[in-house]
Order: structure tokens, then sequence, then C-alpha cells
């Protein structure tokens, strides 16, 4: 059986997800800092989760952000709350899949291969 994956290479993962939707260049400075290990500090987690918060963004590139930003932020809290990191994580991939999901539904309606 294979060993599971480290809660930091979920994290990454997550991040990366998210990464590949949103090209905000705040969430790409943040998120190529936090892969790079570059800053993974959980003031800095925080002060972007903080602005997340104020923009109040709904549509699922916004959520793919923010629960991976989560995530990074629970696991640079505490390396003991994994099931909530692990929420955060499992929500960034969703959120991420939907906004794929929605890409390509908008694509094909515009390129009229779909009714």
């Amino acid at each position: 059986m294979p060993e599971p994956m480290p809660l930091l290479e979920r994290v990454r993962l997550a991040i990366l997800s998210a990464r590949e939707v949103c090209d905000d260049p705040e969430y790409v400075n943040w998120a190529d800092d936090w892969i790079s290990d570059t800053d993974r500090s959980l003031d800095t987690c925080r002060t972007f989760q903080e602005q997340l918060r104020q923009n109040g963004g709904l549509t699922t590139i916004d959520q793919a952000v923010w629960y991976a930003v989560s995530a990074a932020t629970w696991a640079a809290a505490t390396r003991a709350d994994e099931e909530l990191a692990e929420y955060y994580i499992r929500s960034a991939q969703d959120a991420t899949i939907k906004a794929v999901e929605r890409a390509d539904l908008a694509s094909d309606r515009k390129e009229g291969t779909l009714a």
C-alpha cells in the first residue's frame, strides 16, 4: 500500500490547482512564494486570506483560491489539525474542477458547439 502524501505536499497541489485557473498577479506571487518556500509564514497566509475575505469573491476561481490559501494558512498555523486542512484542500480542488468545467462550457457555447 502506498504511503499517504504528506500534508504540505497536498497543500502545494491545492495551491497549484488554483493557480491553473487564477491569473490574478497577487495570487500568483503569493502562490509562487509559498511553493518555492520563500514565504510560508502564518502572517503572510493570514494577511492574504484576509484580503480575499474582504474582496468577497463568489466565482469558482475565487473559491479555489480561497480554499487553497486557507489550507496553507492552517498548515502554517498547526500541523495537528490535518482534518481541517484536508477539508480546505478538497474544497480547493473541487472549486478548481468546477472553474475548469465552466470555462470549457463557456468556450463550447462561444464556439457554437453547444446549444
